[in-house]
């Protein structure tokens, strides 16, 4: 495994409300893990919220946000396809996370109504799409004033 060289906050996006405060602990199985990544217990987590979303846009919502509670070690993931476009990266030890704010159910569907209507993920071009989603997704995010955390 090879550690990012900083520690820093990630976040990790649920559709599950865990409350104000929970204590994340790595799983081999994942409800949005390909067949073919890894078996690694690990949480998965981003360095952006769009990355967040990005990587799992289908739900209607809402959609949970947390937060790490501190600057933490992360692993880069390998054998996961569009890590490079989600920032993925994973957390191999527990972790506790707070809430950091709710993508509310009209945010989803705006952003899921910019999916195109042929979005597959076994399409060739599906990187492709998936980059301009982020990109989309990052304008919705900034249009609501959600962004990530400001260390200064």
């Amino acid at each position: 495994m090879r550690f990012v060289a900083v520690p820093r906050y990630y976040y990790h996006l649920t559709t599950e409300n865990f409350g104000n405060i929970k204590l994340l602990k790595p799983r081999i199985e994942g409800y949005n893990r390909a067949e073919d990544e890894p078996k690694i217990a690990r949480t998965c987590v981003s360095k952006t919220i769009a990355g967040c979303l990005s990587a799992i846009w289908l739900y209607r919502g809402p959609m949970y946000i947390y937060i790490t509670q501190k600057k933490v070690d992360a692993v880069y993931t390998w054998g996961v396809t569009d890590a490079a476009i989600t920032n993925e990266r994973w957390l191999v030890t527990p972790t506790w996370f707070e809430k950091y704010i709710t993508i509310h159910r009209s945010i989803m569907e705006e952003i899921i109504s910019c999916v195109p209507k042929r979005y597959e993920i076994s399409d060739i071009k599906h990187l492709n799409k998936q980059r301009k989603l982020k990109l989309k997704i990052q304008q919705i995010l900034n249009k609501y004033n959600i962004g990530e955390y400001n260390e200064s």
